[in-house]
C-alpha cells in the first residue's frame, strides 16, 4: 500500500461527484457560509493560512455530503483495518483559497492534538493549468515528497504528520479538506 511505504497516495474520483461537491460548495459561498480559517494560535492566522472554511456537518441531509460521508467512513474502516490503529472520527470542510492566498508550511497532526491520522484533499477546479499554481506541496526534511496541481477529480490522502503548504494560487481555487482521526 503506498500510503504505507511513502507516507502518501492520491485517487482519482469521479468527476460527477466532483461537480456536485463543488455546487454545494457554491451554494455555501452563495449563502454567507464561509469564515476566516482559523489555527490553534489565532495570533498567527492571517499570516500562516489566508483560505476561507464552511465546515460540513456529519448529520446533513444534503444528498452529496451524505454520499460523500458514506465514503469517507468506508475509507475510514479500511484504514483502521490496515493499520490497525483507532480511527472514529471525520472532520471536513469546504475550503476556498481567492487568487494569492496560501496556507504556509504545517503539519495537521499537532503536539497538544494529536488524533489526526490522516489527511485528505478533494480538488474541485475544473480546467485548473500549471500557470494557476496552488499546488499542494509535502516534504521529508529537504526532499519534496509530492507537488501535485488542485485539478478536479484528485484525492489526496497522506499522514497527517507530514509538513505540507499551500501555494498561493492565481484563481480561486476550491476543496473539500478533512481528517481521519481517533
Amino acid at each position: 500500500m503506498q500510503i504505507e511505504s511513502a507516507g502518501w497516495t492520491q485517487f482519482d474520483l469521479n468527476t460527477d461527484f466532483c461537480t456536485h461537491l463543488k455546487a454545494q460548495l457554491m451554494e455555501n459561498k452563495k449563502n454567507n457560509l464561509f469564515n476566516p480559517a482559523g489555527i490553534a494560535d489565532t495570533s498567527a492566522d492571517s499570516l500562516i493560512r489566508s483560505d476561507m472554511t464552511c465546515w460540513m456537518d456529519h448529520k446533513s441531509q444534503i444528498p452529496i455530503e451524505k454520499k460523500l460521508l458514506s465514503e469517507l467512513q468506508y475509507l475510514l474502516v479500511q484504514l483502521k483495518n490496515y493499520f490497525r490503529i483507532s480511527l472514529t472520527d471525520i472532520e471536513l470542510h469546504y475550503a476556498i483559497y481567492p487568487e494569492g492566498h496560501f496556507y504556509k508550511l504545517h503539519t495537521d497532526q499537532k503536539k497538544v492534538n494529536n488524533e489526526r491520522h490522516f489527511s485528505f484533499v478533494i480538488y474541485l477546479n475544473e480546467n485548473w493549468t500549471e500557470d494557476l499554481q496552488g499546488h499542494l506541496c509535502a516534504y521529508k526534511k529537504n526532499d519534496v515528497l509530492f507537488k501535485i496541481l488542485p485539478t478536479a477529480g484528485k484525492m489526496m490522502l497522506f499522514k497527517s504528520d507530514i509538513t505540507h503548504e499551500v501555494l498561493p494560487c492565481f484563481e480561486d481555487r476550491y476543496s473539500v479538506t478533512g481528517w481521519l482521526k481517533s
